[in-house]
Protein backbone atom coordinates (compact mmCIF):
# COMPACT_ATOMS: atom_id res chain seq x y z
CA UNK A 1 0.00 0.00 0.00
CA UNK A 2 3.15 2.67 1.00
CA UNK A 3 6.12 3.04 -0.62
CA UNK A 4 8.54 1.55 0.96
CA UNK A 5 11.43 4.16 2.17
CA UNK A 6 13.80 2.28 -0.36
CA UNK A 7 11.74 2.65 -3.01
CA UNK A 8 11.11 6.53 -2.83
CA UNK A 9 14.12 7.50 -4.38
CA UNK A 10 13.08 4.92 -7.52
CA UNK A 11 10.05 6.72 -7.21
CA UNK A 12 11.77 10.14 -7.95
CA UNK A 13 13.78 9.22 -11.00
CA UNK A 14 10.72 7.72 -12.69
CA UNK A 15 9.13 10.76 -12.21
CA UNK A 16 11.58 12.92 -12.98
CA UNK A 17 12.38 11.00 -16.34
CA UNK A 18 8.78 11.03 -17.10
CA UNK A 19 8.86 14.68 -16.98
CA UNK A 20 11.26 14.69 -19.32
CA UNK A 21 14.50 14.53 -17.34
CA UNK A 22 17.54 12.79 -19.15
CA UNK A 23 20.86 11.45 -17.48
CA UNK A 24 20.23 11.18 -14.79
CA UNK A 25 22.72 10.48 -12.02
CA UNK A 26 24.48 11.06 -8.72
CA UNK A 27 27.14 13.71 -8.29
CA UNK A 28 29.83 13.15 -6.39
CA UNK A 29 28.21 15.34 -3.70
CA UNK A 30 25.30 13.00 -3.61
CA UNK A 31 22.75 15.48 -5.73
CA UNK A 32 20.08 13.82 -8.20
CA UNK A 33 21.08 15.24 -11.03
CA UNK A 34 20.04 15.67 -14.80
CA UNK A 35 19.14 17.69 -17.71
CA UNK A 36 15.60 19.25 -17.78
CA UNK A 37 13.73 19.40 -20.75
CA UNK A 38 14.75 21.40 -23.57
CA UNK A 39 17.83 22.11 -21.69
CA UNK A 40 21.43 21.44 -21.80
CA UNK A 41 23.00 22.19 -18.80
CA UNK A 42 22.90 19.80 -15.35
CA UNK A 43 20.43 21.07 -12.37
CA UNK A 44 19.11 19.23 -9.25
CA UNK A 45 16.28 17.23 -9.74
CA UNK A 46 13.54 18.41 -7.88
CA UNK A 47 13.09 16.19 -4.81
CA UNK A 48 9.12 15.27 -6.13
CA UNK A 49 8.63 12.45 -3.49
CA UNK A 50 9.12 15.13 -0.58
CA UNK A 51 8.63 18.21 -1.37
CA UNK A 52 5.19 19.49 -2.04
CA UNK A 53 5.95 22.62 -4.45
CA UNK A 54 8.31 20.15 -6.61
CA UNK A 55 4.94 17.81 -6.14
CA UNK A 56 2.87 20.77 -7.21
CA UNK A 57 4.34 20.86 -10.37
CA UNK A 58 3.29 17.52 -11.12
CA UNK A 59 -0.16 18.64 -10.65
CA UNK A 60 0.57 21.67 -13.27
CA UNK A 61 1.88 19.77 -15.57
CA UNK A 62 -1.64 17.79 -15.43
CA UNK A 63 -3.38 20.47 -15.80
CA UNK A 64 -1.88 21.08 -19.02
CA UNK A 65 -3.60 18.22 -20.30
CA UNK A 66 -7.04 18.74 -18.56
CA UNK A 67 -6.46 16.65 -15.87
CA UNK A 68 -7.61 17.80 -12.49
CA UNK A 69 -5.69 16.68 -9.21
CA UNK A 70 -7.57 16.31 -5.72
CA UNK A 71 -5.06 15.75 -2.58
CA UNK A 72 -7.02 14.95 0.56
CA UNK A 73 -5.46 14.08 3.86
CA UNK A 74 -7.59 12.15 6.10
CA UNK A 75 -6.61 10.95 9.82
CA UNK A 76 -5.63 7.36 10.23
CA UNK A 77 -5.38 6.85 14.07
CA UNK A 78 -2.79 8.90 16.44
CA UNK A 79 0.34 7.32 14.78
CA UNK A 80 -0.06 9.48 11.52
CA UNK A 81 -2.73 10.16 8.73
CA UNK A 82 -2.93 8.98 5.35
CA UNK A 83 -3.04 11.64 2.23
CA UNK A 84 -4.70 10.08 -0.63
CA UNK A 85 -4.73 11.90 -4.25
CA UNK A 86 -6.89 11.44 -7.05
CA UNK A 87 -6.74 12.24 -10.65
CA UNK A 88 -9.94 12.63 -12.76
CA UNK A 89 -10.23 13.78 -16.76
CA UNK A 90 -13.72 14.88 -17.32
CA UNK A 91 -14.88 13.73 -14.21
CA UNK A 92 -13.25 10.01 -14.72
CA UNK A 93 -10.74 8.54 -12.58
CA UNK A 94 -7.97 8.19 -14.11
CA UNK A 95 -5.77 7.52 -11.50
CA UNK A 96 -5.34 7.13 -7.31
CA UNK A 97 -2.83 6.45 -4.45
CA UNK A 98 -2.59 6.96 -1.41
CA UNK A 99 0.88 7.45 0.80
CA UNK A 100 1.92 9.04 3.97
CA UNK A 101 2.66 12.55 3.01
CA UNK A 102 0.69 14.33 0.19
CA UNK A 103 3.99 14.45 -2.12
CA UNK A 104 4.00 10.97 -1.98
CA UNK A 105 0.93 10.45 -3.01
CA UNK A 106 0.74 12.81 -5.72
CA UNK A 107 3.78 11.10 -6.99
CA UNK A 108 2.50 7.51 -6.79
CA UNK A 109 -0.66 8.56 -9.19
CA UNK A 110 1.03 10.17 -11.37
CA UNK A 111 3.17 7.17 -12.17
CA UNK A 112 -0.17 5.17 -12.61
CA UNK A 113 -1.42 6.98 -15.41
CA UNK A 114 -1.25 5.77 -18.55
CA UNK A 115 1.35 7.45 -21.30
CA UNK A 116 -1.62 7.32 -23.81
CA UNK A 117 -4.15 9.53 -21.50
CA UNK A 118 -1.51 12.37 -21.55
CA UNK A 119 -1.81 12.72 -24.80
CA UNK A 120 -5.23 13.82 -24.93
CA UNK A 121 -7.28 17.57 -25.67
CA UNK A 122 -4.57 19.81 -24.93
CA UNK A 123 -1.99 18.38 -27.56
CA UNK A 124 -4.84 17.79 -29.91
CA UNK A 125 -5.64 21.46 -29.70
CA UNK A 126 -2.21 22.62 -29.71
CA UNK A 127 -1.89 20.74 -33.15
CA UNK A 128 -4.76 22.11 -34.48
CA UNK A 129 -3.86 25.26 -33.76
CA UNK A 130 -0.41 24.92 -35.13
CA UNK A 131 -2.31 24.28 -39.06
Amino acid sequence: MYALDEDVEMMRMKVAERMGWRGIEYSKDGYLIGLPAGRKVFAVVPSYVRDIKAAWLLVDHLALYGIRTKVQADPIDKSGRSCRAEMDYKGKLVSEACERTAPLAICHAYLKIQGDQLACSYMESKSMAGS
